[in-house]
């Protein structure tokens, strides 16, 4: 699909599962592919493998949740790490819309088996990639993440406190530095 639609070198942004999918393509077609930026990135697909932190409700605003519908604040705390006014309304904005509209058959399919056909964090890639993970990210971690860095010599790899899988709600003003910062430094 890539050579087919892509003629000209690119820049590649993968969240979670789509930063899988993006050490998938640095792998297969790193050549083309300028600069990378994994966004809490799943790097072992067998969740019983990954080194997860225990949940933390330390950054939650209890009174504010207690107003949400049941349904709304399980998903809103499911990955959030603070949770409060200001970052439900990210979380509406940003999060909700992909929650509400998910194709739940296919994800469950997905979920039974999502590794590669082959391992996509083996091949070096040379170019400039910057990894964001979030200290209490429940999901994916943050530990496994860090054990790709030889992998990439060219890597800025970050690890944010207060921040979840949800980090660009959790932390924006830090996210949105580090996504300039890449897009700038490429």
């Amino acid at each position: 699909f890539i050579d087919t639609t892509i003629s000209e070198p690119f820049l590649l942004v993968g969240q979670s599962f789509g930063g899988y999918i993006s050490s998938g393509i640095l792998s297969k077609l790193k050549d083309k592919v300028l600069s990378a930026f994994l966004l809490c990135p799943v790097v072992l697909p067998a969740h019983s493998e990954r080194t997860l932190p225990q949940k933390n409700e330390a950054y939650y605003d209890h009174e504010f949740l207690s107003i949400l519908p049941a349904d709304k604040r399980e998903d809103f705390t499911s990955f959030g790490v603070i949770c409060n006014e200001k970052t439900f309304e990210l979380f509406e904005k940003a999060i909700a819309p992909g929650i509400k509209n998910a194709d739940a058959t296919f994800l469950e399919i997905l979920s039974l088996n999502y590794a590669l056909s082959f391992n996509p964090l083996l091949p070096t890639y040379n170019q400039p990639i910057t990894i964001l993970c979030g200290k209490q990210d429940d999901c994916v971690g943050y530990q496994d993440q860090f054990n790709i860095i030889p992998n990439y010599p060219k890597s800025n790899f970050f690890v944010l406190d207060k921040a979840g899988h949800n980090l660009q709600i959790d932390q924006p003003e830090q996210f949105n530095y580090c996504f300039e910062n890449w897009l700038k430094n490429r």
